[in-house]
């Protein structure tokens, strides 16, 4: 069984939906420290052929508390607003920005739970069907950090490959030892150009690729990666 563990972000770019598609089940890494300059709420979309970030309003951001004891404030009419003006012309803008404003309207404010939505709700349109669950619903002790809880949800998964983003190895994140040791394959993605999609595009929200690029596109590109140990 492959394994995936990530921060949920809102709207993330590809690169990270291609790391849910390599894998059988993904866990949202709902339970660590929100970073407040990180992306968990905040990313890049393209407005007038040119880059436009946007940060979505959360409560009383603290990077002393978890991830999921964030709540949006729910006042995302700036945001709707950007996106609105930003892709009303795209070819796809009818089929996602209905659904981006579903999304938007969750009972739940929570930041864990909403961004995770941003990320299932992609998977529910492309019709691929995917696992999903959230780190703190296992029973990982608060003294376990890093490697060593990323390993324990692997356990108690019963994985037998963990994939990571490239990036991970090139900062040296994890120990391949460590994991075969734990009878796990330590494997990382790396995306690859496709013709179909702009390499900048690569770069931005998967709003972008949602609102320019048929399912059928966005399906084949989620497969455009390699796995590198």
């Amino acid at each position: 069984m492959k394994l995936a563990i990530m921060q949920p972000y809102f709207f993330p770019y590809i690169g990270y939906y291609q790391l849910v598609n390599s894998v059988d089940e993904f866990v949202f890494f709902d339970d660590v420290n929100f970073i407040k300059k990180g992306y968990i709420h905040r990313n890049t979309i393209c407005s007038q052929q040119a880059p436009l970030n946007f940060t979505l309003p959360v409560e009383n951001i603290s990077q002393h508390r978890k991830i999921n004891a964030h709540c949006y404030t729910q006042d995302f009419k700036k945001f709707k607003n950007m996106v609105f003006f930003s892709y009303k012309k795209s070819p796809y803008f009818e089929k996602i920005f209905p659904l981006i404003e579903n999304i938007l309207t969750t009972a739940d404010a929570n930041v864990a739970i909403l961004n995770a939505k941003s990320i299932t709700t992609v998977y529910d349109y492309l019709g691929i069907e995917k696992r999903f669950s959230f780190s703190s619903s296992f029973a990982i002790p608060e003294e376990e950090k890093g490697q060593s809880r990323i390993l324990a949800i692997c356990q108690q998964r019963a994985c037998t490959a963990y994939h990571n983003p490239v990036g991970a190895k090139a900062l040296n994140l994890y120990d391949s030892t460590a994991f075969a040791a734990a009878g796990i394959t330590l494997k990382f993605i790396q995306k690859h150009h496709t013709d179909n999609i702009p390499i900048l595009a690569n770069n931005f929200s998967m709003i972008d690729i949602l609102m320019n690029h048929s399912s059928e596109e966005i399906t084949r590109h989620l497969a455009a990666y390699d796995l590198v140990p």
